[in-house]
């Protein structure tokens, strides 16, 4: 029996499809750090210790995500799962109409864009799609869609629309909800007056919502995937994007920014993205200290499908390097802040009290093509107590696996603008220092 489709059907998916192509506009948003005033989950009572503490294993969980994305030998953007909902940084932008709030975990490990539509336990939630005038339901019968969101197929057996689902690998959280579209309202005030409007913003209303009893608390109200996949935002925005993280020290620094589609920022030296997963892997070359080369064997960075490599991520504040990578950095560091006690302790890591800014040397990772990122004293070291600077940088044996991945967080990209360019498969690293443009 042929199924009658109405012209307002077909101009709503045509709208939707057009909407992943080109956007009319660009828009930049600001990055709200977790530890920040600004950050609902912010506690002023917290020392320097828990926080330390808390990002520590946020880096953890991160570095084993990552790490479970390969080794089983799955073919380039075919991981099951997504990587672990949680990040340091979240994304402050309106959502519906009436506008709303929202501060969604940026990631460039996750392939879409979701948001909480429910309360829970688990996590906020101040979204209703029932009472935003311009919110729509993106229907089953149009697959081409629905194909492209994780496991957009699940709910046409017994619904006429498209349902997500996204499960997360370490901890069992998992979302799922309807997929629809709305306006997103860049900029302006907490009610979205004075923003910039995107219509039709394709992602999910997560209607479910489990988490693991022993897993982090969720922090923000969503996910904002940056991977390069179909029906992820960065898609929906000429494939393309750049962050600029400041200070990582100053919870109160206002320069964290997260530019979309044409705004974004694609300038300095580029490194080519490797084809080894969804996610960002970069070919880490060589590191230098104080301007001497480390005698490194470029093949401990060299990776593949099956392991190994170095992935850029948006959520981890540290960094992790191959076993014989970070002894022959630390070792070369402790030479210009050696004292009775800076090369005791945990090998794991490199802790040094009442450490000054003039011992530290400069230390450059150099990529393929020569990009580099430049880390200085702030982005080498941060404070982990009122007297202690620990080393941002640490083994990834040091999370209990004996593995050939390297990993580069948060705090060696700050000060820098990091420009995605997925059509071309290009990372740009460009030391800014993030400040007003």
């Amino acid at each position: 029996m042929p199924v009658s489709v109405s012209n307002s059907t077909i101009c709503f998916v045509l709208f939707v499809l057009a909407s992943l192509i080109s956007p009319s506009y660009e828009y930049t948003l600001k990055l709200v750090h977790m530890d920040s005033p600004a950050s609902p989950y912010y506690n002023a009572n917290d020392t320097l210790e828990l926080r330390d503490k808390r990002w520590v294993e946020l880096s953890r969980r991160r570095f084993k995500h990552h790490l479970q994305d390969l080794g089983n030998g799955e073919p380039p953007y075919r991981a099951a799962l997504e990587s672990d909902p949680s990040g340091l940084l979240l994304a402050e932008f309106g959502l519906g109409k009436p506008s709303t709030r929202q501060l969604l975990i940026i990631d460039t490990g996750s392939s879409f864009m979701w948001v909480a539509c429910e309360k829970s336990d688990y996590m906020p939630c101040n979204y209703s799609c029932v009472n935003s005038s311009d919110c729509r339901r993106v229907y089953c019968m149009f697959d081409e869609v629905c194909k492209l969101v994780p496991n957009g197929n699940s709910g046409c057996e017994w619904d006429d629309y498209c349902r997500f689902f996204v499960k997360y690998k370490t901890d069992g959280f998992f979302a799922g909800g309807s997929v629809v579209t709305d306006t997103a309202t860049f900029g302006g005030d907490a009610e979205g007056n004075g923003g910039v409007d995107y219509d039709g913003l394709l992602f999910g209303c997560a209607d479910v919502a489990r988490k693991h009893p022993f897993g982090m608390k969720f922090m923000g109200t969503g996910v904002m995937g940056l991977m390069n996949s179909r029906g992820s935002v960065a898609s929906q925005f000429q494939s393309q994007f750049s962050y600029c993280i400041g200070d990582l020290r100053d919870s109160n620094h206002s320069f964290n920014t997260l530019a979309l589609g044409y705004d974004a920022v694609l300038e300095g030296m580029w490194t080519p993205i490797l084809n080894y997963s969804s996610k960002v892997y970069v070919r880490l070359q060589k590191i230098l200290v104080a301007g001497e080369a480390l005698d490194i064997d470029p093949i401990v960075f060299e990776g593949s499908i099956y392991g190994g490599g170095t992935v850029l991520d948006s959520g981890a504040p540290l960094s992790y390097l191959t076993d014989e990578a970070y002894r022959k950095l630390r070792a070369k560091v402790n030479e210009s802040i050696a004292d009775d006690t800076a090369g005791k302790g945990d090998l794991s890591t490199l802790c040094r009290d009442d450490l000054e800014e003039y011992e530290v040397p400069f230390v450059r990772f150099v990529f393929d093509r020569g990009a580099e990122l430049f880390l200085g004293f702030s982005s080498l070291f941060h404070r982990a107590s009122p007297r202690k600077h620990c080393m941002s940088i640490r083994s990834s044996s040091s999370v209990g696996l004996d593995e050939k991945l390297s990993l580069i967080g948060l705090y060696a990209q700050q000060l820098h603008n990091v420009g995605y360019d997925y059509n071309n498969g290009r990372v740009y690293f460009w030391e800014s220092g993030c400040v007003v443009r």
